[in-house]
Parts: structure tokens; C-alpha cells; sequence
């Protein structure tokens, strides 16, 4: 994939289909055919916890509303360079399918009783930690019916079946 310095480069090469594979390009051009505008901003490294990632904020913008979304980047998905001793970093955007992806699964799950979450994702039932997943995994399937129809949302999923 390439690396755009910009987000409004990135932006062009989406509108010409350059960015991503077939499936993220099916995306992208389904949620324009529904008048569905896609952010994504690169906020900053975060190296607290056991992975650090970088972090950006997507927002999604229909006739329905507008909901912004956190998305995490493993540290692969940025390229490092150098010129002489100073070191730049360009990190890769997010492309809508990546945040869509991750919010389908998380959302499917959370539709599920927390019992069987639990079970399907290695979670003790007891655990609090699997409480708090649990629950921010409904709130942000929540906040994508805020913006996407169920029919809008079934659609993308079977354009990533296979992601």
C-alpha cells in the first residue's frame, strides 16, 4: 500500500480507487453511493499498555447522524524513514473497511448474552474485563446504527466476508 503525506492525497486516491484491495475499494465506494462521508485522523503513538499502536479518530457522517469511532494501528502499519539523523514516521490511514470490519465482528458479539460472549471469546464470566469488553463493544455497535442502517451494515459485512 502507499503512503500519502496528506490526508486530502489519500482522499484523492480513494476517489480513484487506488488505496486498498478490492474488497476496501467496494467499500469506500458503497458508502459514497449512500452519501456516507468517512474521517479518519491520526491522533498520536500511544505506547501504554502491553501494545503499543497508533491511534486515530474516524468519524462517520450520514443523514442519520454522526459518530466518532477510536481506531488502534499495530506499529507495522506505518513506514519509518531517515534523512540524515532525523527520523520521520508516515503512518498508513485507516480505510473505512478496517474500521467497518472491526466494528461488525465487536457488534456481533456484543449482540450475544454476555454468558455466551464469554464463552466465544475465552472471557471468565465473572471477570470484569470481560464485563467492560462486553459492554464497549455494544456502545460502539450502537453508535454505528446511529449512522448505517442494519441493511447498510449486512451489506458491508457480506463485502468483507472473507476480510
Amino acid at each position: 500500500m502507499s503512503v500519502y503525506k496528506s490526508h486530502a492525497k489519500w482522499a484523492r486516491a480513494v476517489k480513484k480507487a487506488k488505496v486498498g484491495n478490492e474488497q476496501e475499494r467496494k467499500v469506500t465506494q458503497y458508502l459514497e453511493e449512500q452519501s456516507v462521508k468517512f474521517t479518519s485522523t491520526y491522533i498520536h503513538k500511544d505506547e501504554v499498555g502491553t501494545w503499543p499502536c497508533y491511534k486515530h479518530i474516524c468519524t462517520l457522517s450520514s443523514k442519520r447522524g454522526t459518530e466518532t469511532f477510536e481506531y488502534s494501528k499495530g506499529l507495522a502499519h506505518a513506514n519509518i524513514y531517515s534523512r540524515s539523523f532525523e527520523e520521520r514516521v508516515s503512518v498508513n490511514p485507516v480505510l473505512p473497511a478496517e474500521l467497518l470490519h472491526g466494528l461488525i465482528l465487536d457488534g456481533r458479539c456484543a449482540e450475544d448474552s454476555h454468558a455466551d460472549f464469554c464463552y466465544s471469546l475465552g472471557y471468565d464470566e465473572d471477570s470484569r474485563e470481560g464485563l467492560r469488553i462486553y459492554l464497549a463493544c455494544q456502545e460502539a455497535y450502537n453508535k454505528l446504527l446511529k449512522v448505517l442502517t442494519r441493511e447498510q451494515i449486512e451489506t458491508i459485512s457480506d463485502m468483507l466476508e472473507d476480510y
